[in-house]
């Protein structure tokens, strides 16, 4: 039998160690015209914001961003998590410690995802302009 070809995918990363540094980053990115398709968010992030702060602030810059939050403590239940960020279907968990694996798992799928929706949105502007002309 003949070697299985697998693909690798491979992913650009930015770091920021606070929340605020993060959403910067963000806010540069979309103003660019170069949106980040994923954040990981840790949910402590002592001295700055915290984790529901800095995601609530990454949507408001970018709705359609893929988040993961990484936490090892539960400082808000789940439950109060996604009752103040309301966007349950961009949002997921990630417990730690977790393995690279893991990471690697989920920006694949997610990126995925988001590539997806990117391109539907696409094909229904299109369509709209081609009801409205």
């Amino acid at each position: 039998m003949a070697p299985v070809a697998v693909h690798v995918d491979s992913f650009e990363a930015d770091f920021a160690d606070q929340g605020e540094a993060g959403f910067h980053l963000a806010e540069q990115a979309v103003v660019a015209g170069t949106p980040y398709t994923l954040a990981f968010v840790d949910m402590r992030m002592p001295p700055g914001w915290d984790g529901v702060e800095t995601i609530t602030r990454l949507w408001q810059v970018d709705p359609d961003m893929e988040v993961v939050i990484c936490t090892a403590f539960a400082d808000h239940s789940w439950q109060d998590i996604v009752t103040t960020l309301a966007k349950r279907d961009k949002l997921l968990i990630l417990r730690k410690p977790f393995d690279a694996i893991e990471v690697h798992q989920l920006a694949s799928s997610l990126t995925h995802k988001w590539n997806l929706a990117q391109q539907a949105r696409r094909r229904m502007n299109d369509l709209e302009l081609l009801v409205v002309n």
